[in-house]
């Protein structure tokens, strides 16, 4: 996938603030701060963000407290410039939303993108200490950590997960 330059990035999340759109840094523009290789939110904070005053589940691109700087290899890293406050979803919210995604659309081809992106997530973002699993609700942390490590086959996961989320219970004969 291409890589978009920050400036460029900037540039297109200054335009849609200036015209009151919100926005939020996503997709391969996300991975990249994370170091792997467009949500619209109702919420003011996000139209002139601070790192103060943005909501719990959010940062800007360019804190270095979180995210990791540009390294061989890897995604862009962080954003260089912290003026011009490009917003991104913290890690363990980005993970809960694949695996709610995954869970859902389970044997089609938006849930097989769930699962990838989590492996993406695991692969990068949690072996390089920029995931705090800690951060995500009690059912998903457990079956996070069961998937991470390998502790059930696939289905069954599956299957736990599908019912921690509430979701209908899958038929056998379905993918």
């Amino acid at each position: 996938m291409p890589e978009f330059p920050e400036a460029f990035v900037a540039c297109i999340a200054q335009a849609l603030r200036t015209t009151q759109v919100l926005n939020v840094l996503w997709g391969y523009c996300l991975f990249n701060v994370y170091g792997v290789l467009s949500v619209i939110m109702a919420n003011h904070s996000l139209l002139h963000p601070t790192k103060l005053e943005l909501p719990p589940h959010f940062i800007l691109a360019s804190d270095q407290a979180v995210l990791p700087p540009w390294r061989p290899g890897r995604g862009t890293g962080l954003f260089k410039s912290s003026r011009d406050l490009i917003v991104v979803p913290k890690s363990h919210i980005l993970l809960e939303a694949y695996m709610r995604l995954y869970a859902r659309d389970f044997g089609k081809p938006v849930g097989n993108f769930g699962m990838a992106m989590i492996c993406c997530l695991e692969g990068y973002v949690d072996s390089d200490g920029l995931l705090d699993i800690q951060q995500l609700p009690a059912p998903l942390k457990t079956l996070y950590v069961e998937l991470r490590d390998g502790r059930k086959p696939g289905r069954q996961w599956t299957i736990e997960l599908r019912d921690a989320l509430a979701l209908p219970e899958l038929n056998r004969f379905s993918n």
